[in-house]
């Protein structure tokens, strides 16, 4: 059953009956319609035993056969199980402001209004705080030509959300992880190798004073952190565990430790610290608060803790012990889906969906439901008018691993009772293209998909029960992130693509806006291309790490550019010399990629200027003698930047380049090297590029000047790599740093 009032985790196992449902009949397999997969457990001893089953070696799907027990629980009409709680319309710095009272500074890209997201770069258009390396700066970043770091606080370890709540900051980090070895393989999810424990760790800050911050409160939960959001001041927080809570080194030792661990032992735990008074230790929840999908997930724990900032101890949590994957969050309600793999590692052609509704600082489990195919990311969700709508890839057979076809979808569900039913579908969209962005907007929706171009459906979705697609446009490259830019326009960034030998290959960053104001046929009115091959950025595949300030018509973003120059032909290359010393005209062709030589001669004499990157290229005869001294240069960019771009952006005008800051650095482990991450943002007439190592500013006008910078202190103990929790980059295409010289 689930709980009707906030539990404290100082709580013991105990039975809570009531609330009114009844999850045996209501949450079990729906043979008749492949809905509503999840169970709750009826006992402390039911969970204990579903646990041990999961780790048995001879348990190689993940099969549970729970011994028959009734659930204590009074029958009721299940449809009273409604989401509840007020929404509050709060800025992204937790402040109630009227439409009229726009701030004069840019903010974190969110998806939904009213729903605040976290990043490690926050300001209230005064100050930035930006969280790196598990230390919060705070900067006074105004005026901009004389800023400084008030206060730095180690919160600890490494993260990259953050939330700016009025007056307090709240971190969300994991400290270092406890390494645990499996010598042998667990089962099939599990290779062996080395397993850490992970601890999520929030703080809450108060910075009324930014040059004198105080740490109100520190909450410890066993795991890492999946999502989170923020409503208010309440903060919903998604934690995974995996194996790394038990004391095993091989299979059969794993098997041995849960048979013999006490429950509390193997359930994840949490530990409040208020005014540096410890208030809460012990388990994060009791098992009746613990779900579990019919077809048996494996011994990961998902927990959704909700709790108010302003009182951490008095939280509420439920897990599903399973892998649930994306989450989308509304004001009403937040979604968990899971569709990545069967426990014995089979693909998932369906996504599971579970509905947690929100109560004032509770969160309920009220209804379970299933669609084909697989989701992209929190964006190819949203609720509307109690609707949810979903957009999937659906593979035809085998699944993405085999040569199954896809196709798309669109399904709406309601909920009805503990059910989410399709209550509308929309299948076979861009039949062989797989789903590359999403977003819902009203009674709108819009989806990119992708093969060799990019398709732009518009979908009319005012009647749930009969979503149409009534629109389409086919353009080179796609896009990864969809904003709505007024009522009639939408703002994408993503990849310009070229085609060779019948492949789709990805090339530059490729700016658009498309007009839909015709819905039905909707337009590319505008688009940019930045950089060529090798050129990326965080905002490709990171929302938050794209800044659009609508109110000034300006957006920035990171980005790695790449320009390469052109292909180098000589005569001298097409010599037989060339071939006497092992290099063919082919290799030649391929190898030298960049500025055209000049003032080269073609009759064998040795020319003093002729340069290549400025290397010179010597002793090259014409007539079959081996010349020496011969340089073919790799591939080299014509230009290389790394850094933040700023536009601006008008559905007038299309996009003007207004400049760029670089943000590179210089290690020992690479030339030019990337900050871990770069945010820009906009406070009035200036921007700042603010990184993981430091903040700079300049006047949007005139970003040729740099106007003042800041540094900051690395901590002392700072590791060489960070763990997951750090921002990820994709591998780089490196810099040459020297020619290859062939005599």
């Amino acid at each position: 059953m689930i709980r009707c009032v906030g539990v404290s985790a100082l709580l013991t196992m105990v039975l809570i009956t009531g609330c009114g449902l009844d999850w045996t009949a209501i949450l079990g397999q729906n043979t008749e319609t492949g809905q509503a997969k999840l169970e709750r457990f009826a006992s402390a001893n039911e969970l204990k035993q579903y646990l041990v089953s999961q780790a048995s070696p001879t348990n190689k799907y993940g099969v549970f056969a729970p011994t028959p027990t009734a659930l204590d629980a009074a029958e009721d009409d299940a449809s009273q199980a409604t989401a509840g709680g007020a929404s509050n319309e709060f800025s992204s710095d937790g402040e109630s402001r009227s439409d009229s009272d726009a701030p004069d500074y840019s903010s974190t890209t969110e998806q939904e209004e009213g729903v605040h997201e976290a990043d490690v770069v926050k300001t209230d258009g005064e100050y930035l705080y930006i969280l790196s390396d598990g230390i919060l700066n705070i900067v006074d970043a105004v005026p901009a030509d004389s800023m400084a770091t008030l206060s730095t606080t180690d919160v600890g370890g490494w993260g990259n959300e953050m939330y700016l709540v009025g007056n307090q900051v709240v971190t969300i980090t994991e400290p270092d992880s406890i390494a645990v070895y499996a010598e042998q393989a667990v089962d099939s999810m599990f290779a062996p190798g080395w397993y850490f424990e992970q601890t999520t760790v929030v703080t809450v800050i108060d910075a009324s004073d930014p040059a004198d911050p105080v740490v109100k409160s520190r909450t410890e939960i066993d795991g890492w952190v999946n999502t989170s959001r923020m409503i208010g001041t309440v903060l919903y927080l998604v934690v995974t565990n995996d194996l790394g809570f038990l004391d095993y080194d091989t299979t059969t030792e794993l098997d041995t430790a849960t048979k013999d661990a006490d429950l509390s032992a193997m359930l994840p735990d949490i530990v409040v610290e208020e005014d540096g008074t410890e208030t809460v230790n012990g388990d994060l929840t009791t098992y009746e608060d613990y779900y579990r999908p019919v077809d048996a997930d494996g011994l990961g724990m998902t927990s959704i803790i909700t709790m108010d900032i302003n009182s951490p101890a008095d939280y509420d949590a439920q897990t599903v012990v399973g892998y649930p994957s994306n989450t989308y969050v509304s004001t009403e309600a937040l979604y968990l889906t899971d569709s990545d793999y069967t426990y014995d590692g089979e693909f998932r052609e369906t996504t599971d969906i579970y509905k947690f509704a929100f109560s004032g600082a509770t969160t309920s489990l009220v209804a379970a439901g299933t669609v084909p195919g697989r989701v992209l990311n929190q964006y190819s969700m949203s609720e509307h008018n109690g609707y949810l709508r979903i957009a999937t890839t659906v593979w035809s057979s085998g699944g993405l691993f085999t040569d199954g076809s896809p196709s798309n979808a669109v399904y709406i569900l309601q909920q009805n009772g503990t059910s989410m039913e399709k209550v509308g579908t929309l299948e076979g969209l861009a039949p062989g293209e797989t789903i590359y962005s999403a977003r819902f907007l009203g009674d709108k929706g819009y989806l990119v998909t992708f093969e060799q171009i990019d398709p732009l459906f518009t979908l009319d979705l005012s009647d749930p029960t009969n979503p149409k697609a009534v629109g389409e446009l086919k353009v080179p490259g796609f896009s990864t992130l969809i904003l709505p830019m007024g009522d009639d326009h939408l703002l994408t960034i993503g990849r310009d693509t070229s085609e060779e030998f019948g492949w789709a290959f990805a090339d530059g960053i490729r700016l658009s806006i498309f007009d839909v104001s015709d819905f039905a046929n909707p337009q590319l009115a505008y688009h940019e291309v930045l950089g060529s091959t090798g050129t990326w950025s965080e905002a490709l595949y990171n929302p938050k790490a794209f800044t659009y300030f609508s109110e000034n018509d300006l957006i920035a973003f990171p980005a790695e550019m790449y320009e390469w120059g052109e292909v180098f032909f000589d005569e001298r290359a097409k010599s037989s010399t060339m071939t006497n010393v092992g290099i063919t005209t082919d290799t030649v062709v391929d190898a030298v990629e960049t500025t055209p030589i000049e003032n080269v001669t073609s009759n064998g004499s040795d020319p003093d200027d002729a340069t290549s990157n400025g290397t010179e290229i010597d002793d090259v005869d014409s007539n079959g003698d081996e010349p020496t001294d011969v340089v073919i240069a790799p591939p080299t960019p014509s230009d290389y930047f790394v850094g933040l771009y700023v536009y601006r952006a008008t559905t007038d005008n299309g996009f003007e380049y207004v400049g760029r800051i670089s943000t590179a650095t210089d290690s020992e482990y690479c030339y030019y090297c990337s900050p871990s991450f770069t945010r820009g943002v906009f406070i009035g007439d200036n921007v700042y590029a603010a990184t993981s190592e430091g903040v700079q500013s300049a006047a949007v006008d005139e970003m040729d000047s740099i106007l003042s910078d800041v540094e900051f202190t690395k901590p002392e103990d700072e590791q060489d790599v960070p763990n997951s929790a750090a921002v990820a980059e994709p591998p780089r295409v490196p810099l040459p740093t020297e020619a290859t010289t062939r005599e």
